[in-house]
């Protein structure tokens, strides 16, 4: 008789790529939703139960209990689970593809004009004068006037010194400085600054990003990212790479056109602690594309890790099959001008900040931003010490009227 008075209950297990829509959805269903939640690292006054509880306490409309723990869980390397090796290459043999399969630009603009798509080229560019007029020329001349794919091209400019933004716009492109978007949220240097205030302007429901420093444009680099996000609906974010000149095959201990630091740091840290993304060919790649409505619900860093950082932060809202990589070929670049040895350290912290904010790692300490590096000259060895530091700038939906074009 006891037993009869129990209420009944039972277990309902859903698997879906948005787990905060799945719970709102399936809370109009019952009187009361009761939350478990972990405390966070560094969290903030408005938020004290946690950013995802609280949206869906706002969202849902029937009475919310949250249940959160004292302290935030700590993860173990001996808790992860064995690397997933057959998902990696399934999502690698499906969801590479290369540029050729996208070469019928007719097709591409019937794909746009039939789902309704709006297109943005951004170039951030800093002292790129030697590249800038030839890079915006070629994809004018071959994707606005002769197949129109690219509805806009915008240069965004970091504060060159050498008149990449005159040229740029001699040339055609709707040229913005960095320091000038959103002037009331400020600026700080770096790349990563510059894609994000991209979204501010930006108009594109797809919204593609290329080095400004290429020396051999073509449009493979645009249709080539372009083309999987309009054939493949459930794709949210397409990230491009490439071999330098002469390097067809890959090396057989590694992919030998990759830059040092993606060789020697970025792939052996994500196959040993984010191994569900070791398929990516070139994750620092700077040549990559997403939908507009994703690319505004994920923060970015300002510095040389936030392309990483997209990729780890977009993998964790959206998940792997909502992500691809095309093969783009042969790219020649000009020399980069940083040092590798700050572009690894700054590489390494925003790496360190995300596995933590996974909690797929505890940092036991706070990170440096001093890099020391060592000179050496005829008359003295000393130690130059560089305070390496990159900020992280929030979703930029969270400061938009209207995060939709234009927004």
């Amino acid at each position: 008789r006891l037993a009869e008075r129990r209420p009944r209950f039972s277990v309902l297990t859903v698997q879906a790529e948005d787990p905060e829509a799945a719970i709102v959805a399936e809370a109009r269903n019952h009187d009361l939703l009761v939350l478990g939640a972990t405390a966070e690292a560094g969290e903030v006054a408005e938020e004290p139960l946690g950013a995802i509880p609280e949206r869906i306490a706002r969202r849902v409309e029937i009475p919310t209990i949250i249940i959160r723990t004292r302290q935030p869980l700590q993860v173990h390397f001996r808790e992860l689970r064995e690397p997933p090796t057959l998902l990696v290459e399934q999502w690698f043999a499906e969801n590479t593809f290369h540029a050729r399969e996208f070469s019928d630009l007719a097709d591409l603009v019937r794909l746009k004009r039939q789902q309704g798509l709006t297109i943005s080229l951004v170039l951030p560019a800093l002292n790129e004068a030697e590249s800038i007029g030839a890079v915006v020329r070629t994809f004018r001349e071959y994707l606005q006037e002769e197949a129109p794919l690219l509805d806009e091209i915008l240069v965004v400019d970091s504060g060159s010194t050498d008149g990449t933004a005159e040229v740029a716009r001699a040339h055609g492109a709707e040229v913005y400085l960095d320091r000038e978007i959103r002037p009331d949220l400020g600026t700080f240097p770096g790349r990563g600054e510059a894609l994000w205030k991209s979204l501010f302007v930006a108009r594109g429901d797809i919204v593609v990003w290329v080095d400004a420093g290429i020396k051999n444009p073509h449009p493979k680099f645009i249709y080539g990212l372009v083309g999987p996000l309009l054939r493949e609906s459930r794709l949210v974010y397409v990230k491009g790479y490439w071999r330098l000149p002469g390097g067809l095959e890959p090396n057989p201990d590694g992919w030998s056109d990759a830059d040092p630091v993606t060789e020697v740091l970025v792939r052996p840290a994500i196959n040993m602690l984010l191994p569900e993304l070791s398929g990516f060919i070139l994750p620092l790649s700077a040549e990559h594309a997403g939908r507009r409505e994703a690319l505004v619900e994920v923060p970015f860093l300002t510095g040389p890790a936030v392309e990483l950082g997209l990729l780890i932060d977009i993998y964790g809202r959206y998940g792997l099959d909502r992500i691809a990589q095309v093969d783009l070929e042969e790219k020649v670049e000009h020399p980069r001008r940083a040092a590798p040895a700050r572009v690894a350290f700054a590489v390494l912290q925003g790496l360190l900040r995300r596995l933590e904010s996974r909690r797929r790692l505890e940092v036991l300490a706070g990170l440096s931003p001093s890099l020391k590096l060592p000179h050496y000259d005829p008359e003295r060895l000393y130690l130059e010490v560089v305070e390496v530091e990159q900020h992280e700038r929030p979703p930029a939906r969270t400061l938009m009227a209207d995060p939709g074009p234009a927004g």
